[in-house]
C-alpha cells in the first residue's frame, strides 16, 4: 500500500490553515567530473523551497541533470513534515513531528513515512533526525535514517556555512546497506553583488557508500557550487 497519498490528504486540512514562520526559495547550480552510474560528468541545476509554519515545515527540491554524454534527467523529492510535539523550554529534543518523503524519479516513485526529531544542539541552526520505513516502487521495502543539519560560522569577518545531509538505508534481498554523506561548504558572496539576496560559492562534497544498493560501488565526488537565494 501507498501511504504518501493517503498522508498528503489527512494533512491538508492543517495545512491549508497554517501561518507561514519562515520559507525560502533557492537556485543552485553544481558541475562535477566523479559520478558513478552514468557519464561521470555532469552540471546540475537545483531548485530548493523550504517553508516553516505553525503546523510544522515542508522541504523539496527538483533536480535537472545534463550529463557531458547528453543524457539528461530530472528527479525531485518533496517533504512535508507535521509536528505532533514541541517543547515549551530550551531541550535537547524541540519538536518531534510526522515525518513523509515522496522521491520522484523518471521511472518511479517511492514513499517515505515515519518519525521525525528535531534538537537544540549548540551553534547549530537547526539539527534533523528522520527514521522513514521507505515503500519502494522497484524493490523490496526497507527503512532509512536520514541527519540534517546546518552550521552557520565565520573566519576572518567573512561568513560562511556548512550544511548537508547523511542517508543510511538499510539492506533488503536486492540491495545492499548505503550511505549517502553529502555536504555543502559555502561563502556568502552577497556583498560583491551588492545584494540583500543570499548568494554563495562554494563545494559540495559526496561520499556514497553502496550507491543506489550496489555492492562496492562508491561515489566520491567533489562538485563546484553557487547558489543563490530569492
Amino acid at each position: 500500500m501507498r501511504w504518501f497519498p493517503l498522508i498528503a490528504l489527512l494533512l491538508f486540512p492543517t495545512i491549508s490553515n497554517a501561518q507561514t514562520l519562515f520559507s525560502d526559495f533557492s537556485l543552485s547550480y553544481l558541475k562535477g567530473s566523479n559520478y558513478q552510474v552514468g557519464d561521470p560528468e555532469r552540471q546540475l541545476l537545483t531548485l530548493e523551497y523550504v517553508n516553516a509554519s505553525t503546523w510544522g515545515d515542508l522541504f523539496l527540491f527538483t533536480d535537472r541533470s545534463h550529463s557531458k554524454n547528453g543524457n539528461k534527467t530530472s528527479y525531485s523529492e518533496i517533504s512535508p513534515r507535521l509536528k505532533i510535539w514541541q517543547s515549551e523550554t530550551h531541550s535537547l529534543i524541540n519538536q518531534i513531528s510526522l515525518s513523509t518523503t515522496a522521491e520522484l524519479g523518471e521511472d518511479f516513485a517511492n514513499y517515505l513515512y515515519g518519525v521525525g526529531i528535531d534538537l537544540n544542539i549548540p551553534k547549530f541552526k537547526f539539527f534533523k533526525l528522520n527514521l522513514l520505513k521507505r515503500n519502494n516502487e522497484q524493490i523490496e521495502d526497507n527503512w532509512q535514517l536520514t541527519y540534517v543539519w546546518a552550521i552557520p560560522f565565520q573566519f576572518s569577518g567573512h561568513q560562511f556555512i556548512y550544511d548537508g545531509f547523511i542517508d543510511w538505508s538499510s539492506k533488503n534481498n536486492q540491495t545492499y546497506a548505503s550511505v549517502n554523506f553529502t555536504s555543502q561548504l559555502k561563502y556568502s558572496i552577497s556583498s560583491l553583488f551588492n545584494t540583500e539576496n543570499k548568494v554563495y560559492l562554494g563545494t559540495e562534497i559526496v561520499y556514497w557508500r553502496n550507491k543506489y544498493g550496489i555492492a562496492d560501488l562508491t561515489e566520491k565526488n567533489l562538485n563546484l557550487l553557487i547558489k543563490y537565494h530569492f
